[in-house]
Parts: structure tokens; sequence; C-alpha cells
């Protein structure tokens, strides 16, 4: 029996260095995504850079500029609509406004999820969408560039 005891309870610790070693990884995309999102929102706050980033999430999520905008009224980040529309690519029929609500729903909350909680109640990783917001960024950046040039 307390043999049993100590096998169990090296099963425990074991369990929990395996679920550790998964939430790193979770925790490592959450990290890079919300430093994409901020990249994103500084360039935004760049000289023509709102305008850019505008159009470069409704070319990148194949949306238009009219929806981003009113993901603006609301209050939210352009890091954050990237990484919304990014996800809801990844839904059903796309970028739709239905798939942008639910995102959107799931994020806000409640409870309050994060990036990571999101993605994986839409059956999704966040590793795409951290490149798509990358990219985001990436291309708006280049895009002032070329209109200063």
């Amino acid at each position: 029996m307390n043999r049993s005891a100590v096998h169990l309870g090296m099963l425990c610790i074991l369990s929990l260095f395996i679920a550790g070693g998964a939430a790193a990884d979770a925790t490592k995309d959450e990290r890079n995504l919300e430093r994409e999102v901020k990249r994103l929102n500084d360039t935004a706050a760049k000289p023509d850079g709102e305008k850019a980033v505008i159009k470069r999430l409704a070319v990148e999520y194949k949306t238009t500029e009219v929806q981003v905008q009113a993901l603006r009224d609301k209050k939210i980040g352009f890091g954050d609509i990237a990484a919304m529309l990014s996800l809801s690519q990844s839904l059903p029929g796309g970028a739709t406004d239905a798939n942008v609500q639910r995102v959107l729903t799931l994020r806000q909350g409640p409870p309050v999820q994060g990036w990571g909680q999101v993605a994986q109640q839409l059956g999704t990783k966040l590793g795409k969408t951290v490149s798509q917001v990358r990219k985001t960024a990436n291309n708006a950046n280049r895009e002032i560039k070329n209109d200063h040039a």
C-alpha cells in the first residue's frame, strides 16, 4: 500500500511537469502575440500609420476598412483587431461579422480570456496568428516607409 502511494505521488509529479511544459508553450505563443500586438499598435501611432494599418488589415484579412473602423469604434486596439481577424479566419466562412463577434465575445467574456484560451476554444493554435499579425505590422511599416520615400 505504501509503495502504491509513492507511485501515485510520482505519477502526479510527472503529470505536473508534462502539463507545465504544455502551458509554457502556450505562454510563449501568447507572449509573442502580445509583442506583435504592441508592435502593430506602435506602427498605427506613427504619422500616417493609422491609415496604413487600416488598409493592411482590410487587405490581409480579406475584410473591409469599414469593418476595421467599426471595431476601432468599440475602442479595440489595432493589434487586437488583427488577432481577432486572424482567429476568425480559422472559422468556417472566414472573417465574417458573426465570426469576428464570436471571437470578441470569447475574448471579452465573461469571463475575460487570454488569446491562448480563445484560440483553444476555437480549436486552433496561436502560431499562425502571431505570424499574421507580424506580417501585418511589417507590411504596414513598409507601406509607411514607401509613402515617405
